[in-house]
C-alpha cells in the first residue's frame, strides 16, 4: 500500500516529507492539542517561524477538521502570547 506524501520545503530547498494520513496529527501538551508535525519541524531547526505558518496553512487546507489548536501551537513555538501571533494566524487563515 502506497502512502501519499506531502513535501514541505524550507527557504534553502530542503524538503521534509510528511505522510498525508499523519499531517494533522496532534499531541497533548497539558490540556491543549498542539500540532505534532510543527513541533517536529521546529525541533529540526530547518524551518523558520514564517515557514511554519505556511506549513500550518497547508495542514489546515489538507485536514480542515483537525483538532489542532493553532493559537496554542504558535504560542508554544514562539514562546509568546501577544497580539502578533493572532495577527499572523488571521493572515494565514488559521483562525
Amino acid at each position: 500500500m502506497e502512502t501519499e506524501m506531502i513535501n514541505v520545503e524550507n527557504h534553502e530547498g530542503i524538503a521534509y516529507p510528511i505522510p498525508l494520513r499523519f499531517i494533522a496529527k496532534e499531541t497533548h501538551i497539558g490540556d491543549k492539542l498542539i500540532s505534532y508535525q510543527l513541533l517536529r519541524l521546529k525541533k529540526s531547526g530547518l524551518f523558520t517561524i514564517d515557514e511554519l505558518y505556511a506549513v500550518a496553512s497547508l495542514i489546515q487546507g489538507k485536514q480542515p477538521n483537525s483538532l489542532i489548536n493553532w493559537t496554542e501551537t504558535f504560542m508554544m513555538l514562539e514562546k509568546d502570547s501577544g497580539q502578533r501571533i493572532s495577527r499572523k494566524l488571521r493572515a494565514s487563515h488559521l483562525i
